[in-house]
């Protein structure tokens, strides 16, 4: 018997919004604003994940 999963992780609920150019361009305006620009990347990346998934 095979378990249902019952909660969707971050990344996946993360992944779903960033599909809204809104929310992307929001997550990207936010992530800009650190003084960590590794931060940035990491959001660019999350952002394309999310646009080649669309």
């Amino acid at each position: 018997m095979t378990k249902k999963k019952i909660y969707r992780d971050f990344q996946e609920i993360l992944l779903e919004n960033l599909k809204d150019p809104q929310e992307a361009a929001a997550y990207l305006k936010a992530a800009l604003a650190d003084e960590d620009e590794r931060i940035f990347l990491l959001a660019l990346r999350d952002v394309l994940e999310a646009s080649i998934l669309g």
